[in-house]
C-alpha cells in the first residue's frame, strides 16, 4: 500500500481531459459533497461503535501499563465523551505576562536568540536522543534548540542533550497534550523573537500502529534525513515566497476528513480563541505534527495565551482533544498568514534526495490522527 495522498496523481492532473472534467466549480461541489457525507457518517451508530472500539483497543495495546491502569483509562475515555472539554472562557490567559518571565518559568533563564533557525523537539522517549541527535546533525546551518522533556524522566536525558548542544534550552513539561502542549508552551515563550525558519519534531512511537517506529523514522528522514534534504527545504522556502510549511510526503492531509469532522467541537472553540475561522479555508494540515515552517506563520497560536493546563490529562486519547485541534490549526494558521502548505514530494527536483525508506511505502498503514 502506498503512502496516503490527498492530491490526484500527477499523471491525472497533467491530463487535459481530466482538467476539463475537474474545473474549480466541480472541485468545489465535490468538496461540499465529501463534507456532507462525512458529517452523515460520524452521526451513525455503526461509526461511533467503530471509533469507540479503536480507542479501547489502543488503550489495551498500550505497552508498559498494567490492566488496572488500562481499565481506568477506558473509564476516563467514556466519561470524557460526555464532558465539555473545551470552553473558551476556561482558557487561562497569560497575555499580560512578559515574555522574559515566561521564559524563566520554562527554562529557568531568559532566552537569547543566536540564529535564524529554531528546532523545537519533544523528547518524550528519552532513550531515542542519540538517534535524534544524529538527525539534527544533518541541519547544515546553525540553529537554536529547544527541547521539552516530560516531568519524571531521568535527569540524564537533559544532561545528554546539553553534552551535544550546550546552548540548548530544556523545558521540563507536564505529561499533557502529547507533543503539542510542550510545543505551544515553548513557541509562546519565543514567538516575539525574530526566527525565520522553524522545525517541529518529536519522538513519535504511536503504539496504536503496527509500524509506529517505522513511521517516526520516515518522518525524520523526510524532514532532516540528510544535509541535502534540509538544504532543499531551505532553498524551496527562499525560491517560493508563498510557501509557508513543508510536511513529510504523504502526511499533508485534507481538512475534509472524518477525523477532522470528529474534532469539529474542538475546532469551533479554537476558532473563537484564535480569532481564525477554520470554515474560511479548504485547509490541509500536517498529520503527525512534524514539519518545517516559516516561524511567523503560527504567531496567533503563540499569542493566544493557551497553557498546558488547558490540555486534558493524558489517557491515550486518539481524537477529540485540544492537541488534535491544534494539529489542524497548524495548517489553518499557515493559510491565514497568506502562505500555502506542500509536502516533501514537491521539493525542487534539483535539490530533492530520494528517501532511504522506500520499503516503508509498501507496508505502511493510514495513521489515526
Amino acid at each position: 500500500m502506498t503512502l496516503p495522498k490527498n492530491k490526484l496523481p500527477d499523471s491525472l492532473t497533467q491530463s487535459s481531459s481530466v482538467e476539463r472534467m475537474f474545473d474549480d466549480a466541480s472541485k468545489e461541489r465535490a468538496l461540499e459533497v465529501a463534507a456532507f457525507e462525512l458529517q452523515d457518517i460520524i452521526k451513525k451508530r455503526s461509526w461511533k461503535a467503530v471509533s469507540t472500539y479503536s480507542q479501547v483497543m489502543a488503550i489495551l495495546r498500550k505497552k508498559g501499563s498494567r490492566l488496572g491502569q488500562k481499565a481506568i483509562d477506558i473509564v476516563h475515555y467514556f466519561n470524557q465523551q460526555h464532558s465539555n472539554q473545551l470552553n473558551p472562557s476556561q482558557f487561562h490567559s497569560r497575555l499580560t505576562v512578559p515574555a522574559a518571565e515566561i521564559q524563566r518559568q520554562l527554562f529557568q533563564k531568559t532566552v537569547e536568540q543566536h540564529h535564524d533557525t529554531v528546532v523545537i523537539l519533544h523528547l518524550f522517549y528519552t532513550e531515542l536522543w542519540q538517534d535524534v541527535s544524529r538527525y539534527l546533525k544533518n541541519i547544515p546551518v546553525p540553529f537554536d534548540l529547544y527541547v521539552s522533556i516530560p516531568d519524571g524522566k531521568e535527569d540524564t536525558a537533559a544532561e545528554a542533550v546539553l553534552r551535544d548542544y550546550q546552548n540548548a534550552f530544556i523545558y521540563r513539561s507536564p505529561n499533557r497534550g502529547r507533543d503539542v502542549a510542550p510545543f505551544v508552551a515553548i513557541y509562546s515563550a519565543i514567538a516575539s523573537l525574530d526566527y525565520q525558519y522553524l522545525c517541529k519534531v518529536h519522538t513519535k512511537k504511536s503504539h496504536h500502529l503496527h509500524d509506529g517506529d517505522a513511521w517516526r523514522d520516515y518522518l525524520f528522514q523526510e524532514l532532516i534525513g540528510s544535509a541535502d534534504r534540509v538544504q532543499a527545504i531551505f532553498d524551496n522556502f527562499q525560491q517560493d515566497p508563498t510557501l509557508g510549511m513543508i510536511v513529510p510526503k504523504g502526511f499533508l492531509y485534507s481538512g475534509i476528513d472524518i477525523n477532522s469532522m470528529m474534532n469539529q467541537a474542538v475546532l469551533d472553540q479554537l476558532s473563537e480563541r484564535l480569532g481564525v475561522g477554520y470554515n474560511r479555508f479548504r485547509f490541509d494540515y500536517p498529520a503527525g505534527s512534524m514539519f518545517w515552517c516559516r516561524a511567523g506563520c503560527l504567531r496567533k497560536l503563540g499569542e493566544a495565551g493557551i497553557e498546558t493546563t488547558d490540555f486534558p490529562e493524558e489517557h491515550g486519547q486518539l481524537n477529540r482533544t485540544l492537541a488534535h485541534g491544534i494539529e489542524r490549526y497548524f495548517g489553518i494558521l499557515t493559510m491565514d498568514s497568506g502562505y500555502k502548505l506542500q509536502d516533501t514530494a514537491h521539493l525542487n527536483e534539483n535539490c530533492h534526495e530520494r528517501s532511504s525508506h522506500d520499503s516503508l511505502k509498501r507496508h505502511t498503514k493510514k495513521i489515526i490522527s
